[in-house]
Formats: structure tokens, C-alpha cells, sequence
């Protein structure tokens, strides 16, 4: 497991996070390290430079409660510019909106595979099929 710096425990920025280090036994920082990064890459406007970075990225994205208490943090703050703010919330309604979107392609192509099935079900019946 990649470990989590001093550094980057003591430079967390919302008291979220802070939060659940305060609750989280040392055996289980990896969770941290997850908040942390999330944390990170939303400062950070979610900038990644490599296919792994953006595979990390997508995996601790989908720490859905996490990435939710942040992002609301972060917007009420007082530290981080107006612009700023507005930005990651936009962010963030984009990736909920992305998230409606799929969940309603994935009905979509279930709603088209199960009429499909039954179609192929009744020109199985009318070959004689049992």
C-alpha cells in the first residue's frame, strides 16, 4: 500500500477530513490517503497528467459521501476565492449530472436488451421452439 505523507496529513484543509482522521485507526489510513486526494485534486481543479492519475482519480471519485461533505466545505469556506468556489461547485453538479446520465443510458439499454429478449422469446415460440 502507498502511504500517506506527514505532509499531506498535516496540510488537510477541511475539517471533514480532519474529522475522520480524528477517528480512524492508523491500520485504516488508507481512507485518508482517499480523502486527502480528493481533497487535492478538487483544490487543485482536478488536473491530472497521467492515464494512472486519472484512473486514481476516478476511483476516489466514486467515494460519493466524501467527495459531497468536501466539495460543500469547500464552498462555504472563507480562505478560497468566490470564482474558486463557484468552480468546484460546477464541477461537482457536472459530475452528478454525468452520473444521472449514465444511470439513465443504463436503463435505456436494459429497457432495449429486455424487449429485445422478448421478441427473440416469441419468434422462438412461433419456430416451434420449446
Amino acid at each position: 500500500m502507498e502511504e500517506i505523507s506527514a505532509d499531506a496529513i498535516r496540510n488537510v484543509k477541511t475539517e471533514y477530513v480532519r474529522a475522520i482522521i480524528k477517528k480512524t485507526p492508523w491500520e485504516r489510513r488508507s481512507r485518508i490517503k482517499d480523502l486527502v486526494s480528493i481533497e487535492n485534486f478538487i483544490l487543485n481543479d482536478w488536473v491530472v497528467h497521467s492515464f494512472a492519475a486519472a484512473m486514481r482519480r476516478h476511483q476516489i471519485r466514486s467515494n460519493s459521501t466524501g467527495y459531497r461533505c468536501i466539495v460543500e466545505e469547500l464552498a462555504q469556506c472563507d480562505w478560497l476565492p468566490e470564482e474558486r468556489k463557484a468552480a468546484i461547485q460546477g464541477s461537482y453538479q457536472a459530475h452528478l449530472e454525468g452520473i444521472q446520465t449514465r444511470e439513465q443510458e443504463a436503463i435505456e439499454r436494459d429497457r432495449k436488451t429486455r424487449l429485445a429478449d422478448e421478441e427473440a422469446l416469441k419468434a422462438w415460440l412461433e419456430a416451434g421452439g420449446l
